[in-house]
């Protein structure tokens, strides 16, 4: 029997207090039921625990909140440049997708056809330029809607682990909306934070509607929906309104003249440069090269390359006549090495670990994070670096400490996310020796 072949209205007890459903409450608690975790079998465990905090309703708000990532930028500048090349680090304005930025806002503030609430997917290739779009996006719409817009990037470990969270979000005042990063790889994350969007839908109160928004972000579209109608019905149903469903919008490139190119570079150029002389001692402002680098190969049409282009020749790492994708992702990927070597070094650790090891480490990270769904805890990073062959027979607590510094320099998504961004990560395991991958290729659900 389904909660909703149970009575109108129910009346249960729970420590001395009566809480009484109405229909409209059991249609919401049906919607959250499939991913209440281990209440999943029994519905009705779901409406004890939410009776349990009817009388707190705040910290049940708090929960929900804490499920989205809380920006903080780092006091320190790491000794890694690809940390300069993150969304939320990179020290380059963000310019040139007025027209993304508008069409977005026009998504978000219409509710013709009473559409409150709306899914988007924003797909495009590594290094487009992403996730630096929708962090921009929300940092505007806070600007403009202050405390009345809650949201933020959704903290997909966090919501695996506490799915019940999510239904904080139910009592929440104002617009909400929510940015899943690497969508893709979360595939379980990103169906209960759906599932808990339908059921904020479905509280909603006629002149008492609020604006519920979700934006998902993966390389491509069919990674995340092929499976996801089939093993979610309500999705698939949502989808499949005449008003509703999923929008698919893939992101263009920024760059695809010449001069854009140009104009980026430029902008990217002077922006690093004011950087590093304003952080580093004794670091003199470097002219901008003259003629301008060729940037005519397709690959640039991509703005990350082309900011790290700009990196790399401040830095004397490229020449101007002989910037290539490979050049630039093999420059960057030695400096890389070279922060992993030095890391090792001021923890103590054994120096025999520098160079193949821990390159050995960062290949397998990365390697399981861009073909699975991250690295979810500690437990798990020490547990795959044993399975690592030049690992073999450390202790735990050395595992734990490898593990931290890619924790530290490659922050992402999952607890460990292998080196980010994307590119140098798939650069990476590029050049990387087949053997070693083909080794842990059939044991990796194991491990």
């Amino acid at each position: 029997m389904t909660l909703l072949n149970l009575p109108w209205r129910i009346t249960f007890s729970h420590q001395g207090r009566e809480t009484v459903v109405d229909k409209t409450t059991l249609k919401i608690v049906e919607r959250l039921a499939p991913f209440a975790g281990r209440i999943a079998a029994n519905p009705l465990n779901l409406l004890v625990d939410m009776g349990k905090a009817t009388g707190d309703a705040a910290a049940r708000q708090r929960r929900a909140l804490d499920l989205l990532h809380k920006e903080a930028e780092p006091d320190l500048m790491p000794g890694n440049e690809a940390w300069l090349l993150h969304a939320n680090h990179s020290p380059v304005p963000f310019d040139f997708r007025d027209a993304e930025m508008a069409d977005f806002k026009e998504w978000f503030f219409d509710t013709d056809g009473n559409r409150f609430l709306k899914w988007r997917l924003v797909t495009g290739g590594s290094g487009r330029g992403k996730t630096r779009f929708a962090r921009e996006f929300i940092r505007s719409l806070k600007h403009e809607m202050g405390d009345h817009l809650i949201g933020g990037f959704v903290d997909t470990t966090a919501v695996s682990a506490r799915p019940d969270d999510l239904s904080g979000f139910l009592d929440v005042r104002g617009d909400v909306l929510m940015i899943v990063d690497y969508a893709e790889r979360f595939h379980d994350a990103v169906a209960l934070l759906l599932h808990a969007t339908l059921a904020m839908e479905q509280k909603l109160k006629p002149g008492f509607e609020r604006r519920i928004r979700v934006i998902l972000i993966s390389r491509s579209s069919t990674e995340v929906w092929d499976r996801m109608g089939s093993r979610y019905p309500q999705i698939a149903l949502f989808r499949a309104r005449l008003n509703g469903g999923l929008e698919i919008c893939p992101l263009a490139p920024l760059a695809e003249t010449r001069e854009e190119r140009n104009i980026a570079f430029t902008a990217a150029y002077e922006a690093f440069d004011a950087y590093f002389t304003t952080h580093w001692t004794d670091i003199h402002s470097r002219p901008m090269p003259h003629p301008l680098p060729d940037l005519s190969d397709d690959a640039f049409k991509d703005v990350l390359l082309i900011h790290l282009a700009a990196l790399a020749i401040w830095h004397d790492g490229a020449q101007v006549g002989d910037v290539s994708r490979d050049n630039l992702l093999g420059w960057l990927l030695s400096r890389e090495r070279n922060a992993w070597d030095r890391l090792l070094d001021d923890r103590g650790l054994d120096a025999t670990l520098q160079g193949p090891p821990i390159e050995q480490v960062a290949t397998l990270l990365t390697y399981v994070s861009l073909g699975g769904e991250g690295i979810s805890g500690r437990s798990r990073a020490v547990e795959l670096l044993k399975a690592c062959p030049l690992m073999d027979g450390l202790p735990n607590p050395t595992l734990s400490a490898i593990a931290d510094i890619f924790r530290e320099l490659y922050p992402g998504p999952a607890w460990v996310n292998g080196v980010t961004p994307d590119l140098v990560g798939q650069y990476l395991l590029r050049v990387a020796e087949d053997e070693f991958l083909d080794e842990f290729d059939g044991d990796l659900d194991e491990a």
